[in-house]
């Protein structure tokens, strides 16, 4: 039997008022977002977007309108846990899980919560960026990092597509990176709208803490 594939995103997706039309229109959209309480609901409907591209505040705001926005789309499709599987990309990874049934939405949120914090405490001691190269063999990109190192941390962190590849480093290190991608005939740089360096080894202590973090739950199969 055919199933639907659902895709969730991670960060760089949240804008402000993000959610806020299923939060409007649909019950089951409007008891997730509860769920999640005034102040994050509050910053995800009425902040800004510099405050909402905190890591902190990032995650569990994608993380709490991807699971409206599920819930929504199960309910209005009448699908049954056996009729679709999910993925999802880094952050999107948690939301998948619960969609699966692996934890709660309430632990799932504390989970994406203590992320959010443990990388925004790495991103504020080693201020960093991302950014997607379009149009580049993997090879080439990863010898345009190599080149960039010698002013920071710069790696090939996410190998989204052939030609689309995102890096992640110090600020300084990217940016010359993103120059020599221009130089070499990049099709297109783009700088991700995140506040780290996000899958580098720069994150290993934010790694480090989610692991111990994790111990304190129980999962579903």
């Amino acid at each position: 039997m055919s199933k639907i594939a659902l895709m969730f995103p991670g960060q760089g997706a949240q804008t402000v008022g993000l959610g806020k039309d299923l939060y409007d229109k649909y019950l089951k959209a409007k008891e997730v977002i509860d769920l999640a309480g005034d102040e994050l609901k509050n910053i995800i409907f009425n902040g800004t977007e510099e405050i909402l591209k905190l890591t902190e505040y990032a995650q569990p705001a994608i993380f709490t309108v991807s699971m409206a926005a599920f819930e929504v789309f199960k309910e209005s499709y009448g699908l049954s846990d056996d009729e679709f599987v999910s993925a999802g990309h880094s952050l999107g990874e948690y939301s998948a899980l619960c969609a699966a049934g692996f934890f709660s939405f309430k632990n799932g949120l504390a989970m994406v919560t203590a992320r959010g914090k443990f990388i925004q405490k790495v991103s504020a001691k080693t201020p960093g960026t991302m950014a997607a190269i379009i149009g580049m063999k993997k090879s080439d990109v990863k010898d345009l990092c190599r080149r960039a190192s010698d002013v920071g941390v710069c790696e090939a962190v996410n190998f989204n597509s052939p030609g689309q590849i995102v890096i992640a480093g110090t600020v300084s290190a990217v940016n010359k990176a993103i120059e020599f991608a221009a130089a070499a005939g990049a099709a297109k740089t783009v700088i991700l709208n995140v506040s780290g360096p996000f899958h580098s080894s720069i994150m290993s202590p934010a790694s480090d803490d989610m692991s111990k973090e994790l111990e304190k739950y129980s999962f579903n199969t």
